[in-house]
């Protein structure tokens, strides 16, 4: 056999052991971001703005917001539900987690690196109440599971579990699958029980377990079958899905399959295979445009975008939307998470946006327009967006039809963004088209400035921007551009302007909540027998159990074991998700490969051994929760993962 057919043989091989090199892609990377990470998001909630919809507090604000409809989650988060609403979490690698009523759950790390091992550790700490669990391995490093106040959880791949609080302890019981938990009284007395499909253990808060009788009629799992059951009525069409599509990481794969009733798969000579929306059929007039129907929030920095549309997550934060004059809006899928593909500007009070897109002219294109004799012509280039009037001031032929010119040159530039590697033949494509003259490309380019939003500053927190919303063209009939009857042109400047937004949304916020705890001050002085709280209490039965933050000894991290031979602590940070040993001052951050880290002053060891080392760096500030050893001291439907009945027992 020749030596390319011995290659042939092997790669034959390799795909009828491992069928899933042909489909998805597994998981994506985030922009800016670290290479295994994922996110999570509110999939399904029932909100009244009557005070007990569930809420979303966030490490390192005073006030909640509520739990709409995909809102983004990360670690630091917690989420609570009163004694009258539910709510499901969905994570983009597939998991599932449903919060029955009253419950507190706290999203610790996602993936944050041990420092002794591989293990990745995603850590979920239930402290009141109860959560359905539909749990997908991101990969063979993660090690998922739920701490409690007495108990860790650790679930194996595809398992659905119920975990729970009560006065007596804490309660689990298996639907498929396998767990694991962890409990015991101190450090020196753990141990730990496996629990199998249609078992439950429940340990006390005298640290003794019990095998149980499973549960089958409980109010929240009825709830919760109810709603597997109708998740491929909601959540599922039969809309044709192209292969292709396999290719990209889960989380795409998981929405071409579970929203194709809302949109469908084309063909296009230009993009390769993209979706449409059918929002086009509600609004005929292209009035249903990318990143105008939600809000804003801001977290760590970055300003995350809310859809209100259910399917909106993922097309929302992976890929980009374009616009065709025959088609209307349509979304080419990516592999790299943001959390917007949007453009910003500002303008004399106004912030404006449009969808970001592989188009050229939003990395740097010359666009003519010929007006008389000379021209007037409108330069899209980073980091300035100038738009020219015909006229001395706006008219009716504000948007008048100008000639098919492109400047060469202009093409020629390299781009200031840096793209994916799955659209730089795209892009090319794309400049290639703009050479020919396509007029595709040149209708999505004439409609530009209609693709601007824009609100005022003071709105940019709105809850709805769609009512906020103005265009271009209606600030500029009323007159409220100012322009340069000379140069007859307007300028928007996007320097910094998503900077801006950023300080602009938060000083929006710190206002807001002063003007709140203004109000709230003013009737707690009118009225002192009622005294105003954001935070349910924890049952004095349940607190008793909590044990202190600096004594958390059950967990199933392996560096809790190693920690406790070298007599020092190991602490989770949710703000930075890592792992720490703030004793010899190393996180997660420092560890280059199992077992090491590097400093300016040498290396060292991180091991059993009882050998130490020293880092340079300094720990990083942010919320903590701990855990040691011995020693005592011591962190709308669905897009992603199970679609069914039938997907719980996958």
């Amino acid at each position: 056999m020749t030596r390319k057919g011995i290659w042939l043989f092997i790669l034959l091989s390799l795909v009828l052991a491992f069928p899933s090199l042909l489909v998805s892609s597994g998981n994506y990377k985030i922009l800016n971001g670290p290479k295994d990470f994922y996110f999570g998001h509110i999939s399904l909630v029932e909100i009244k703005n009557d005070g007990k919809d569930p809420q979303v507090w966030r490490e390192g604000k005073t006030t909640p917001e509520i739990a709409d409809l995909n809102v983004p989650l990360g670690p630091g988060d917690t989420i609570r539900t009163s004694d009258a609403r539910r709510c499901e979490i969905q994570f983009d690698n597939g998991t599932i987690v449903r919060l029955d009523l009253d419950t507190e759950l706290k999203i610790e790390t996602i993936m944050a690196q041990a420092l002794s091992s591989w293990n990745k550790m995603s850590n979920l700490v239930l402290s009141r109440g109860g959560i359905y669990l539909m749990y997908k391995k991101y990969n063979s490093r993660e090690v998922f599971q739920v701490i409690t106040m007495n108990a860790a959880i650790k679930l194996t791949h595809k398992t659905v579990a119920m975990v729970s609080l009560n006065d007596n302890g804490m309660d689990i019981q298996v639907k498929y699958g396998r767990a694991y938990v962890l409990f015991g009284p101190d450090a020196g007395h753990l141990q730990d029980v496996e629990v199998k499909k249609l078992e439950r253990v429940t340990v006390y808060k005298d640290h003794q377990f019990a095998r149980l009788a499973y549960l089958q009629d409980t109010d929240f799992e009825a709830w919760n079958k109810s709603i597997n059951e109708s998740f491929n009525e909601l959540h599922e069409g039969k809309n044709f899905l192209p292969k292709p599509i396999l290719r990209y990481p889960e989380a795409v794969v998981n929405f071409a399959l579970k929203y194709s009733m809302y949109g469908e798969w084309l063909w296009h000579d230009l993009y390769g295979y993209v979706w449409r929306p059918y929002m086009d059929q509600y609004y005929p007039w292209n009035l249903w445009m990318p990143y105008v129907y939600g809000r804003w929030t801001e977290i760590n920095g970055e300003l995350f975008w809310i859809p209100r549309e259910r399917w909106g997550w993922v097309p929302s934060h992976l890929g980009y939307w374009v616009w065709d004059k025959n088609k209307g809006w349509l979304w080419i899928p990516g592999s790299v998470f943001a959390p917007s593909y949007a453009g910003f500007y500002y303008y004399y009070g106004y912030y404006a946006w449009h969808p970001w897109t592989p188009w050229p002219w939003d990395l740097y294109l010359l666009y003519i327009h010929y007006f008389g004799d000379w021209p007037r012509y409108w330069n899209f280039y980073l980091p300035y967006v100038s738009l020219v009037f015909p006229g001395a001031y706006p008219s009716a032929g504000y948007w008048d039809k100008p000639l098919q010119t492109i400047s060469i040159n202009q093409l020629k530039k390299s781009p200031k963004v840096h793209l994916p590697k799955e659209l730089e033949r795209l892009r090319h494509e794309i400049l290639n088209a703009l050479k020919r003259g396509d007029t595709r490309i040149l209708a999505s380019l004439e409609a530009m400035p209609r693709m601007l939003v824009l609100v005022r500053d003071k709105d940019l927190n709105a809850r709805g921007i769609q009512e906020r919303v103005v265009r271009l063209e209606q600030l500029a009939k009323r007159g409220e551009i100012p322009f340069s009857p000379r140069q007859n042109r307007l300028l928007l400047t996007s320097q910094n302007a998503y900077e801006g937004a950023v300080r602009t949304f938060i000083r929006n916020n710190i206002v807001s909540e002063l003007r709140e705890y203004v109000v709230s001050s003013y009737k707690q002085r009118s009225e002192p027998t009622r005294p105003i709280s954001y935070q349910r209490s924890i049952p004095e039965s349940i607190k008793s159990l909590l044990p202190a933050p600096a004594l958390r000894f059950r967990d199933w991290n392996p560096d809790i074991r190693v920690a406790r031979d070298l007599g020092v602590s190991i602490t989770y940070s949710s703000r930075n998700n890592e792992v720490r040993c703030p004793q010899l001052n190393i996180s997660s951050r420092d560890v280059s490969w199992p077992g090491r880290w590097s400093s300016s002053h040498g290396e060292g060891r991180f091991a059993s051994s009882g050998s130490s080392g020293h880092s340079s760096s300094g720990s990083s500030s942010g919320g903590s929760s701990s855990s040691s050893g011995s020693s005592g001291a011591h962190h709308s439907g669905a897009s992603t993962g199970h679609s069914s009945r039938g997907a719980e027992k996958n």
